[in-house]
């Protein structure tokens, strides 16, 4: 048999293990490429080292032994047999070594590869997650941007009777879940852990919310039960009045809108009734509001007649004056809100400048003749369509013409008024105010004080607008002297600090 007979390929991909001479070195060659040159009777190994030439008489099987069998070999694995030469322990060491070499350089490769694609692939879907939550977060915000800004119910109907109606129709449904025969009623509180739950006369259970370190928002159980119970009513049957419109999203708003602020409402009762802070709490925001009310009613009579100081001063030497009477365009010092300070922050300013005089509404002094005359304008165009409304019994600006007020009261509510200015003029300053325009403020004081204010704009004619005595009543006069008086007396205050 010659010696193409003899030798065996070894084929690329097969999964061989062979057993060299020494019995420990097991060489794993996956991907291997073991070749015979039958010409010159060499083999090579990989692309590795050759060695000498072939000796056809002594056949190598697969377990590393020479067969003694002839042909034959003498293991199981005969496909693998092949006719290699008997080289001494360093060769078949170093043949081992680059074989390793060369499949863990494969593995490598191949590991990497995957890493790589693995990787890759993540990442690409880490990308598709964050670009479909932006693209999420950017539809609803438009569409909360949408829904504030498609109303299509004028701006009356939230605040008029018609929101009065809706807030009825809450209050009746939240009385009724409570368990409350009327709103003068205890409010429920928390049920006990082994109490009964409370039912109405038809089996309903009640609602026993827990008050007391709990928000108000759209997720309270109450809540969501007052608006469910509400909708039902109006679609069997619809009392809301037609100026809302149809039925929708934007009514249900509204809805859960006006369910937590009567929730609050009554999470203030119930606190007030319970325990002292919420008594104290209580008190102190009932105070707010009286105060912001007056101080609101105060700019809506000046807002009344705008109209007519317009019309008697002309439009082009009134410009800027609608701007200068916000609806909170004067802060209380008690308030909360944008450019308003709270008594805590004015009690660190008196301590912090050892100014006895703590609250800035006790210091008049401030104020500017300027603006002391447009608003005592405005005072006594009010009063005088007042006494003209008193005879046919029409309300103006907000009040009703039967009530009276004193002139006291009038004028303490005048001396209250802070700084006029929008909330986009507020300072963060401490306390926190509305910085005011510079026509406002007394030219001295300001640079006494240093005070900061905002520019005056270049289009606000109201600013260069001559008011003369004669246009003015007698209160309006009187509290110009008044604030006269009261610079003259922080003037001798002064001189007798000095």
């Amino acid at each position: 048999m010659d010696l193409s007979q003899q030798t065996q390929y070894y084929e690329p991909g097969s999964q061989s293990q062979y057993n060299f001479p020494d019995r420990a070195l097991q060489i794993n060659m996956n991907s291997a490429h073991l070749s015979q040159d039958s010409t010159f009777g060499t083999a090579n190994v990989g692309g590795g080292p050759t060695y000498g030439p072939l000796d056809p008489s002594i056949h190598h099987c697969g377990c590393g032994d020479a067969c003694t069998c002839g042909i034959d070999c003498c293991c199981d694995d005969q496909l693998n047999c092949f006719s290699v030469p008997e080289p001494g322990q360093a060769k078949w060491k170093e043949l081992a070594q680059h074989v390793q070499q060369q499949v863990h350089s494969q593995f490598e490769a191949q590991i990497q590869q995957r890493v790589d694609e693995t990787v890759a692939a993540e990442l690409a879907q880490l990308q598709a997650k964050i670009a479909h939550l932006e693209q999420y977060q950017a539809e609803k915000a438009a569409d909360t941007k949408a829904a504030h800004s498609s109303t299509k119910m004028p701006k009356e109907y939230f605040e008029g009777e018609s929101h009065l109606c809706l807030q009825d129709l809450i209050k009746v449904a939240m009385l009724g879940l409570l368990g409350m025969p009327d709103a003068k009623s205890p409010v429920p509180g928390p049920l006990e852990d082994d109490a009964v739950p409370r039912v109405n006369e038809q089996g309903d259970t009640l609602h026993n919310p827990v008050w007391a370190g709990q928000k108000a928002n759209g997720a309270q159980p109450l809540v969501i039960a007052v608006v469910n119970l509400v909708w039902r009513n109006e679609n069997d049957s619809r009392t809301l009045p037609e100026e809302f419109g149809p039925l929708n999203d934007e009514i249900k708003a509204m809805l859960k809108k006006a369910a937590i602020q009567h929730w609050r409402t009554k999470q203030r009762r119930w606190l007030a009734e319970n325990t002292e802070r919420g008594a104290a709490q209580l008190v102190h925001k009932l105070g707010w509001n009286g105060r912001y009310q007056r101080l609101k009613r105060l700019a809506d009579i000046r807002r009344s007649v705008i109209a007519q100081m317009i019309e008697e001063y002309g439009a082009e030497n009134c410009v800027g004056l609608p701007a200068l009477i916000h609806s909170p365009w004067c802060s209380d010092d008690d308030g909360e809100g944008p450019g308003q300070a709270n008594p805590e922050q004015w009690q660190d300013r008196r301590l912090a400048t050892g100014d006895p005089r703590a609250r800035e509404r006790l210091r008049p002094e401030w104020r500017s003749k300027k603006q002391d005359r447009i608003f005592g304008l405005l005072d006594t165009l009010a009063r005088k369509a007042e006494t003209k409304a008193a005879d046919s019994h029409v309300p103006i600006g907000g009040r009703h013409s039967g009530k009276k007020r004193s002139k006291d009261r009038r004028r303490s509510q005048y001396r209250v008024i802070r700084f006029p200015g929008f909330p986009e003029n507020s300072s963060k300053a401490s306390p926190a105010k509305r910085t005011p325009y510079q026509w406002s403020v007394n030219p001295r004081w300001r640079q006494e004080n240093n005070y900061e204010c905002v520019p005056d704009p270049a289009e606000f004619t109201i600013f260069n607008l001559v008011i003369p005595d004669e246009h003015l009543d007698r209160e309006a006069l009187a509290l110009l002297a008044g604030v006269a008086e009261d610079d003259a007396c922080l003037a001798d205050d002064e001189a007798e600090k000095d």
